[in-house]
């Protein structure tokens, strides 16, 4: 039995202090008062003007490319990738805000 908690010992050592390490970061960057920083404002503005300018183009032109010399199943995952994109935008974003 003093192998195996040994083993476990060594094994969450280092996992609890990253998962630590973590936690103090995340600490240190909250802020209290609801406040965002002015460079934060401006990034998620900027960024959202970009990407309000150039993801329907982009999508627009994935719709109505030609794909006529597509199978079945490069037409299935074809048709997920503006779903796709889409997702990946609204992820960015929320890693941008957190």
């Amino acid at each position: 039995m003093g192998f195996l908690t040994d083993l476990k010992q060594r094994i969450m050592s280092p996992y609890e202090a990253a998962q630590n390490a973590m936690k103090a970061e995340k600490a240190r960057q909250m802020n209290e008062h609801g406040s965002m920083d002015v460079r934060a404002i401006v990034l998620i503005g900027v960024s959202a003007f970009i990407t309000a300018a150039f993801l329907p183009p982009a999508l627009t032109a994935l719709a109505s490319a030609n794909t006529t010399g597509l199978g079945a199943t490069e037409l299935a995952v074809y048709g997920i990738i503006g779903t796709i994109i889409l997702i990946v935008v609204i992820l960015g974003y929320l890693k941008m805000v957190d």
